[in-house]
């Protein structure tokens, strides 16, 4: 019984190293960019039939003159996670805005990169 607990927490141990450092692998290969927050919107999740809301911050990036809003990819299902006005680091992947210190938050910032 034992020996299944630690085999299932070494296995999901490793996949949030094996993510951890897939995310900065594909966030080192980026521009970095300014954006600010504008407003969060409640937003079906990402799983299919999952009527979950999540909380998605829309933001307005700094540099180029843009003026539309665009989803950041950094979903919270609790509450917002940025201040409407605050001024984030973000980068493009595949056509998707990520955060980019995303792995420094909450338990991921105690998982090393190996």
């Amino acid at each position: 019984m034992w020996i299944v607990i630690a085999l299932i927490i070494a296995f999901g141990l490793s996949l949030m190293v094996y993510n951890k450092k897939h995310f900065y692998k594909i966030r080192s290969s980026s521009e970095i960019l300014q954006a600010e927050v504008i407003e969060f919107r409640w937003e079906k999740g990402p799983i299919r039939n999952d009527y979950t809301k999540l909380c998605y911050p829309y933001v307005r990036i700094l540099q180029g003159g843009n003026t539309s809003l665009i989803k950041l990819r950094f979903a919270n299902n609790s509450s917002a996670p940025f201040e409407i006005g605050e001024v984030i680091d973000v980068f493009w992947h595949d056509n998707t805005l990520l955060y980019y210190h995303a792995c420094d938050n909450g338990l991921m910032k105690f998982i090393p990169v190996m």
